[in-house]
């Protein structure tokens, strides 16, 4: 993500004095400059929203975007003047947030993604969709994708799944189709769930945020041009 917005806006590089890498966790990033006062923000829109200053009305262009299927950042900006890590040690949000604009991004699919979709279900195997994106972007790729075409799919997101209980998620767990803004401990717990309910689960994935779920999962898999950690753990690795 930030290549794409380096290419697309370069800029002469500018020493950091701080930064909190982006976390599929937190899903923001920060960073403070030498030089620059206040810090800068970059991450998903309704995450940073709380921590906005005064009044704003992205919403139209913001669920314009997603439920098109693209991916949409908030870039921000905040004049205070203190430390992106708490006293827990753990990355803290700065506050009064003024934005600055809105980035959307569009993922290519592959072109055979709907027949391998249709060969899973020929196969009797299940499908589910676990992401950190929105889950309406989620929802608008997997439809895209020829995934749940013929009926409404079941779309839950990670702050939903956070404020069931045991029985509920589990229930959750096995009828969702589509999880948008999971963490990657979510993304462990979907997976223990199903395999308490007797299902033999395969898991693929390319990020750091994926590795949890792969671990626990049968049959981990990873993608050639994922992360080292992905690959280190995986037990299958699909090339080209």
């Amino acid at each position: 993500t930030i290549e794409a917005i380096a290419e697309a806006f370069p800029t002469a590089p500018c020493p950091v004095r701080e930064e909190v890498p982006f976390s599929s966790a937190y899903k923001w990033s920060a960073l403070s400059l030498e030089n620059e006062p206040g810090t800068f923000v970059l991450g998903a829109p309704d995450v940073l929203l709380p921590a906005v200053s005064g009044k704003i009305d992205p919403d139209r262009k913001m669920d314009e975007w997603t439920e098109s299927g693209l991916r949409v950042l908030m870039l921000a900006w905040s004049p205070t003047e203190r430390s992106l890590i708490g006293d827990s040690g753990t990355p803290r949000l700065p506050s009064d947030l003024q934005p600055y604009g809105l980035a959307s991004f569009q993922d290519e699919l592959q072109p055979d993604a709907a027949t391998a979709f249709a060969r899973f279900r020929e196969a009797g195997i299940a499908v589910k969709i676990i992401s950190g994106d929105h889950p309406e972007t989620v929802a608008a790729l997997t439809r895209q994708a020829g995934f749940g075409q013929g009926h409404d799919l079941q779309v839950l997101s990670g702050p939903d799944l956070a404020e069931m209980d045991e029985a509920t998620f589990a229930r959750a767990a096995e009828s969702g189709e589509v999880f948008g803004r999971i963490t990657p401990e979510q993304k462990l717990d979907i997976i223990r769930h199903l395999q308490q309910q007797g299902h033999y689960v395969a898991m693929i994935g390319d990020g750091v945020n994926d590795v949890l779920a792969l671990k626990q999962a049968q049959v981990g898999i990873a993608m050639e041009q994922g992360s080292q950690a992905t690959l280190a753990v995986a037990d299958m690795v699909l090339l080209k």
